[in-house]
């Protein structure tokens, strides 16, 4: 029973903040969709689906290598300015790009577009915060800086209810509000060296990084994306965003899922490879089946209110605007879509903690031709919600490799003494600690003194 509450206590910090999140995203698009006109909202919905893009390449680039190289033996003060000053540049380019992707949709957002660039520089640069905080083994902080973002964006939408009109332009200033805030929120140490020894890092240390590591998860990324969302890009723009609405209605609901799926894989991921790097590969593969069964009770609890929501008070979110039948065929299909992913969500952060990167970009290669193919010969015979068909056939198709994979992974490790035959994992350094936080080297010394390391 004390480990049960122990495993309970660690979700509940990695959730409540993704919990926060998510209810304030619902609110925020659940007053959208009341103000907004179809074509609007699909557009604002599409948007956020590229800055979600923007956030799993920031993942892949960044976030995921750091959180890796951070749980080494040897990670010094020179790597991690590497990785902060890509940040910042990467966080840049993803401002331009969300900016010129809505102006080329909407010329006449002159507003509009630098607005959605402010979003997605600041949402970048929220979420490696975030990561980093992960990787140092601070849940506390990252639940802190979840609140503070949602407990903003709140605000900012009240604000603007009862003083200004709601429009587009609006609901993304209350965004930008709440990621400036949660930005503010991860620290002196994180902020000084984001903003101010970011400047002194050299980008020629990512050459490494990205010659180990960050080609193969930008793959994965780009695949898995194409995988995830190419149902979005492909109505959207064959269709239109009012197309696309109606997609975006039935994805509220499963907004919560997604969420917290993301947030327990940051919270998860640098604790399984602290796991293989001591030599514990047991404990890796056992945080991934209690991993598991938290995703099993979050994925229930978010369709069964999806479920009353629909059927008995179908008024609050479904709008005239809407037909109530197309909602609940595209929820139900994500529904299924989503238990097919959070299957293998455990299996995608261990072989990413073990390096596997190639694996899985691989992997991911295959699932996104299904994707598009299938989604896209649907989209033309049968309309946008056949076209998640094609999302359903390439996350089966990923599930199954992950199995494999998966499988590869545990037979690779008692042929080097990984695994132990008792099934009882090595002792770890106390959960707050990174390996390189029993290293003795003066350059590892060097790396702990370092404020971003220790905030």
């Amino acid at each position: 029973m004390r480990g049960v509450g122990t495993i309970g206590g660690r979700y509940s910090l990695a959730t409540i903040g993704p919990a926060c999140v998510s209810a304030s995203h619902f609110l925020a698009s659940f007053a959208l969709l009341r103000a907004l006109p179809p074509a609007h909202f699909g557009l604002f919905a599409f948007s956020l689906v590229v800055v979600g893009f923007s956030l799993g390449l920031s993942s892949a680039l960044i976030g995921t290598p750091y959180t890796v190289a951070a749980n080494q033996d040897r990670f010094s003060t020179d790597k991690v300015l590497t990785f902060f000053k890509a940040n910042l540049l990467f966080s840049v380019l993803v401002g331009l790009v969300c900016s010129g992707i809505v102006f080329g949709m909407h010329p006449d957002a002159t507003m509009t577009a630098p607005l959605f660039g402010l979003f997605g520089f600041l949402a970048t640069l929220r979420w490696f915060s975030r990561a980093h905080a992960y990787a140092v083994h601070a849940p506390v902080r990252v639940a802190i800086m979840d609140i503070t973002y949602a407990g903003v964006l709140i605000a900012g939408l009240a604000a603007v209810w009862l003083l200004h009109d709601l429009t587009m332009d609006t609901a993304i200033a209350a965004f930008i509000s709440a990621a400036a805030a949660s930005v503010a929120a991860s620290g002196t140490g994180y902020l000084k060296s984001q903003f101010i020894k970011a400047f002194a890092g050299h980008l020629r240390g990512y050459a490494s990084i990205w010659r180990n590591q960050s080609r193969w998860t930008l793959l994965g990324a780009v695949t898995t994306e194409a995988t995830a969302n190419a149902h979005a890009y492909m109505v959207t723009l064959i269709a239109g965003p009012a197309a696309f609405a109606p997609l975006a209605v039935g994805a509220l609901f499963m907004r919560p899922i997604s969420m917290c799926s993301n947030s327990l894989t940051q919270l998860e991921r640098p604790a399984m490879a602290r796991a293989i790097v001591v030599g514990a590969a047991s404990e890796a593969l056992h945080r991934s089946r209690h991993y598991r069964w938290a995703l099993f009770l979050v994925w229930l609890a978010t369709v069964a209110v999806a479920a009353v929501i629909l059927v008995r008070f179908p008024g609050l979110i479904v709008t005239k605007n809407y037909d109530l039948v197309t909602v609940m065929e595209v929820t139900g299909l994500l529904a299924l879509v989503e238990a097919v992913q959070l299957w293998i969500s455990p299996e995608i952060a261990l072989l990413q903690a073990a390096g596997r990167f190639r694996q899985l970009a691989e992997a991911t290669v295959l699932s996104s031709i299904v994707t598009i193919m299938v989604g896209f010969s649907l989209l033309l015979a049968f309309g946008p919600v056949a076209s998640l068909g094609g999302l359903l056939s390439g996350v089966i198709v990923l599930a199954r490799c992950m199995t494999r994979l998966r499988r590869q992974f545990e037979r690779s490790f008692p042929e080097h003494g990984g695994l132990r035959s008792s099934g009882r994992a090595a002792r770890l350094p106390p959960a707050g600690i990174v390996p390189s936080q029993v290293a003795n080297t003066r350059e590892d010394q060097t790396a702990l003194a370092d404020p971003v390391l220790s905030n």
